[in-house]
């Protein structure tokens, strides 16, 4: 495929456009991914872990200082033990332990208040121990039976210490309540050692620990924080128990001073050892730390942002040097495409200028190839001039073709269309006409067709005019005679009419909206109008009729007619057929006196029925002949046996329900009446199956004959007979309802039912 020479250069500069952007691309992911990384979230973690050390310290400051007021008590408590036993003249291994229990409760009454300060009242006295431990590092007296006789664990930090001076252990946790106390010590020149265990606030304790748990909120990349004891517990229930793997990489800090669990990319689990501030001779306390760390929302943001900026930077670039680079392309080959351009247009309707702006370049072989261009155009302008006159002729006849087939194509379907409906209903083929008609007619805006029904005119439909107003004008035949076949008025306002039917005219245009051309075609038979077709133009339009419009209307005009005609004709043809059958009626009545009028009434009940069961018209009609000639048949029977006023015998009413089958015998040779030929034949099976002659039931049976089954009996009923005098209304009407899903159809009987109540079938 041929390209422009623009067309490549700007293709390459495209294709290197994009190389270059997905280039760009690619490394600006890395190089963000990379920064991010190892420069941005590297410094972001040691911060982060230092601002939670830096808060630990705060805390450890805070927790020191509370300390000190439990240091204080415990030396105060000390000292008055020290008094009394000197009050006593006792060494502390004299004492008992019911002498130590008399003293305590004293010095606890004494300092009260103190205790209360710190959170411990009276309800938890009874969590204030001392031990007296041997030289040997044994329990000899306590209130802590538990620990009676044991060993002091801490003995090994406190042997060897000089004698007459306390020293304080660092916050501990009892190991049977869980709780946090403080313990104090002195040790006597003996080498005996007093033990004071006094309960740690639990709630202040809470409260300190909640410092550390507000590290969640404070520190927004902090997403859990966990403080743990030496036995891997939580220091109380603000903090989540460690799970296996939690304590697993918890043993390993003993090699590490930390240990960072990455879980995806910038999230990660970190923990850390935090050693108290414990004075000698006492080691420091130890207590563990874990962090859930999650930086992604915060680090993706950074890294979108960093990578939009820097793309942004180096796409504008690029962009810069693309245009710079295309706009040099476009300089060198634009001569070329202003040649191509011109050359182009030689289809062009004035070939003599399409190489005015050709302007002369300084490249010689372009301003060659522009000299013998411009020479070729000129011999080439005169061939032109000649075959736009013959295109132009060409297309004038191609117009006319294309119209006159159009309009054949829509004369041959409307002709199709209607040769399918017209002897069914004279208004269904009219109202179709017109509205066909209306196509072709692309001028009219409004329009109407009417029917003439013994001297009355009768609009049937019509296109924005008001057909209630339209009807309740008596227009007379005298003023439609007037008008002639083809009525065509240019100018409505100032057509000149017969002063006679001035009024008519008038009542006519004010219940049609504003027209200002009118197009009228009446419909005849013979000598006689019976209809009409007319189409108006709004009033300011600009179109009016062509005469291609009227030639239309007078077209549809003479179709209608010659179908209006045909239907007369076939009227006039199903008369005869229908006094032909009347006749043969008339002849089997003469037969069979009793049946006088039994086949019209059956008929007409017939086609009541079928008509409420919404049976279209042109099935009604087959109905109304079924019903006629449905007993047809008993021409062939003795009338003997059908005037007979006594019982029939057992063979004359097998020869009685043979006239269904003679019937049908009679009809089913004519193509015409093979389908009244059945129903005749089925007209007195019954619903149970126990009719004749065929033995069919329910739905076997042909609806039609169905129908044809309870119209014949109930005018029998309703009629004298040789045998019996005619049943009541009431009576008849009951045998309809005791017989109904035995011998009739229950929705017919439903249906004849509503038609006696309403009067409609007497």
């Amino acid at each position: 495929m041929e390209r422009s020479l623009t067309h490549i250069i700007n293709t390459k500069l495209v294709y290197l456009f994009i190389i270059m952007a997905v280039l760009m691309i690619v490394f600006v992911v890395t190089f963000t991914n990379n920064f991010v990384n190892n420069l941005v979230y590297q410094n972001i973690l040691k911060m982060t872990v230092e601002s939670v050390y830096s808060s630990l310290t705060q805390f450890d400051e805070s927790l020191h200082t509370m300390e000190n007021f439990y240091d204080n008590l415990i030396v105060k408590m000390a000292d008055d033990y020290l008094q009394k036993m000197e009050e006593k003249g006792l060494t502390v291994q004299d004492m008992s332990a019911e002498q130590f229990d008399k003293v305590l409760v004293d010095i606890l009454e004494k300092h009260r208040s103190e205790l209360n300060v710190l959170g411990i009242d009276s309800d938890i006295y009874s969590n204030i121990y001392y031990y007296i431990i041997n030289p040997a590092g044994r329990i000899v007296t306590t209130n802590h039976s538990i620990y009676e006789n044991a060993d002091l664990i801490e003995y090994k930090d406190l042997e060897g210490l000089p004698s007459g001076r306390f020293f304080f252990q660092r916050l501990t946790y009892d190991p049977l309540t869980e709780l946090p106390k403080k313990d104090g010590y002195i040790i006597f020149a003996n080498s005996y050692i007093l033990k004071f265990s006094l309960p740690f606030d639990v709630e202040l304790f809470d409260r300190l620990s909640k410092r550390i748990k507000s590290i969640e909120k404070d520190i927004s990349y902090v997403e859990e924080i966990g403080f743990y004891k030496a036995n891997y517990t939580p220091v109380n229930e603000l903090f989540k128990e460690l799970t296996d793997q939690d304590q697993e990489y918890l043993r390993r800090l003993g090699e590490e001073d930390s240990i960072r669990n990455d879980i995806s990319a910038y999230k990660s689990v970190y923990y850390g050892r935090w050693d108290t501030r414990t004075e000698a001779p006492f080691t420091n306390q130890s207590y563990y730390l874990k962090m859930k760390l999650d930086f992604s929302k915060h680090l993706a943001a950074l890294g979108k942002t960093i990578s939009m900026v820097i793309a942004i930077i180096i796409f504008f670039t690029i962009l810069i040097i693309f245009l710079i680079t295309r706009k040099l392309s476009a300089d060198i080959t634009a001569p070329f495409a202003e040649l191509a351009a011109s050359m182009s247009q030689l289809t062009n309707k004035d070939l003599d200028n399409i190489d005015q702006n050709l302007q002369k370049t300084d490249i010689k072989e372009i301003n060659m190839l522009l000299a013998s261009y411009q020479g070729m155009t000129s011999e080439l302008s005169a061939s032109f001039e000649e075959l736009k006159a013959m295109n132009e002729e060409l297309e004038a006849s191609y117009r006319e073709s294309y119209n006159l087939a159009e309009n054949l194509n829509n004369v041959i379907e409307v002709a199709t269309k209607l040769t399918g409906i017209v002897f069914d209903d004279r208004t269904i083929f009219l109202r179709d006409l017109f509205y066909v008609a209306k196509q072709l007619i692309t001028e009219a805006d409004y329009g109407s067709v009417y029917l003439i029904d013994e001297g009355e005119n009768r609009y049937i439909d019509s296109i924005g005019h008001d057909i209630k107003k339209l009807n309740n004008i008596p227009i007379t035949p005298d003023y439609l005679a007037k008008q002639g076949t083809v009525q065509f008025i240019k100018d409505i306002e100032t057509e000149v009419y017969d002063p006679a039917f001035q009024d008519i005219r008038a009542a006519i245009l004010e219940a049609k909206k504003p027209i200002k051309s009118s197009l009228v075609v009446h419909l005849t038979v013979g000598e006689k109008i019976v209809g009409g077709l007319g189409f108006d133009i709004a009033k300011g339009s600009e179109l009016s009729f062509s005469k291609h419009s009227i030639e239309t209307v007078r077209a549809f005009g003479n179709l209608a007619s010659a179908f209006l005609t045909m239907i007369q004709y076939k009227n006039i043809e199903e008369g005869f057929q229908r006094s032909i059958i009347l006749s043969i009626i008339n002849i089997l009545e003469i037969h069979d006196k009793y049946t006088k009028g039994h086949s019209e009434n059956v008929a007409e009940i017939s086609a009541l029925i079928a008509r409420e069961m919404n049976y279209p018209e042109k099935e009604i009609k087959v109905i109304e002949w079924a019903g006629l000639v449905h007993d047809i048949g008993k021409i062939l029977i003795s009338n003997s046996i059908l005037n007979k006023p006594g019982r029939l015998s057992r063979k004359e009413f097998e020869q009685i329900k043979q006239h269904p089958v003679w019937g049908y015998e009679v009809l089913v040779g004519s193509d015409e009446l093979k389908e009244i030929a059945t129903y005749i034949r089925h007209h007195h099976e019954r619903w149970d199956g126990t009719g004749y002659p065929d033995q069919l039931s329910g739905e076997e049976i042909p609806k039609i004959a169905r129908i044809i089954a309870l119209a014949d009996s109930w005018d029998t009923m309703r009629s004298d007979r040789v045998y019996r005098q005619k049943l009541s209304l009431n009576t008849a009407r009951q045998e309809l309802i005791d017989n109904k899903g035995t011998q009739f159809d229950p929705e017919i009987v439903d249906i004849a039912l509503e038609l006696i109540v309403e009067g409609k079938i007497k």
